[in-house]
């Protein structure tokens, strides 16, 4: 499955596209932040332009290699998705493994950046900055991934702007 990021210079989240057989979906998940040294050592947090800038190693696309829990979105890769049973949402939900300085990052339902804690969420259409029908989208994913990861190694790609 891959995960194309849409949004090139996100004000408060990223969006994306979720693809699998036959199907998609859209994403949000937290800011992608801009690596300093990558674009002349600008140091601050925020700008004007509402890009977030921070220390760590850049990736070749100038962006950060590691998840920054609560504020980062993952770093581009491939992860391994597994099913695992959420305590927060009491049913099992894909969790992607290995990701750079974070673990328990879940694929679930929810429409804003409040909702992310650092997760992926999912959405049938993009309204602004949140999801809309979550649980519709989260539902027809499900439908796929449950079958899937029985059968297969699911992994997911995930690619910036």
């Amino acid at each position: 499955i891959t995960l194309t990021r849409t949004t090139k210079w996100p004000r408060r989240a990223t969006i994306g596209k979720l693809t699998w057989p036959l199907n998609e979906c859209y994403t949000l998940e937290d800011a992608l932040i801009l690596n300093p040294s990558a674009f002349g050592g600008l140091v601050h947090t925020t700008s004007a332009s509402g890009m977030i800038y921070t220390s760590g190693n850049p990736g070749a696309d100038g962006f950060v290699t590691s998840k920054i829990p609560g504020l980062t979105a993952i770093p581009a890769g491939r992860y391994r998705v597994i099913s695992r049973q959420s305590t927060r949402f009491k049913r099992k939900l894909p969790c992607l493994l290995d990701v750079p300085s974070f673990t328990d990052i879940l694929i679930h339902a929810g429409n804003t950046e409040h909702d992310t804690q650092g997760c992926v969420l999912l959405g049938t259409d993009v309204s602004g900055w949140s999801l809309t029908y979550s649980v519709k989208a989260l539902e027809r994913f499900m439908t796929w991934f449950s079958v899937a990861v029985r059968q297969d190694r699911i992994y997911l790609t995930v690619t910036n702007p």
